[in-house]
């Protein structure tokens, strides 16, 4: 993402004018409300098992909480908070995450 650098204008009027919603602190990703659950399984069989019925579930699950079009004031074109709370911690370089020197994701 793009550093605000313009000192002479509040940092909210250069956000609204990005491309992008502009989230300055890890706390947007982590303020979101999430379950998760562990499972402990008795053996190997019976864990591949549950992750087998699990990887099903987990995108009907996550459509079915679909919960978040809106953030800091500006729709998004995402419905879920996955995306807000993977990036919030996500300290990888742009080259590590596949970033084009463009700003547009890549690498597949």
């Amino acid at each position: 993402p793009r550093h605000l650098a313009d000192t002479s204008r509040p940092p909210r009027a250069q956000a609204l004018e990005m491309d992008e919603v502009y989230m300055d602190a890890m706390a947007f990703g982590m303020g979101c409300c999430c379950l998760q659950v562990t499972f402990q399984a008795r053996d190997l069989s019976e864990s591949r098992h549950l992750y087998d019925q699990l990887a099903v579930l987990g995108p009907i699950m996550l459509a079915l909480t679909a919960a978040t079009p809106i953030a800091r004031g500006v729709l998004l074109d995402t419905d879920v908070r996955w995306d807000i709370i993977a990036q919030s911690v996500d300290d990888r370089t742009p080259a590590e995450r596949g970033v084009a020197a463009g700003g547009g994701e890549g690498g597949g």
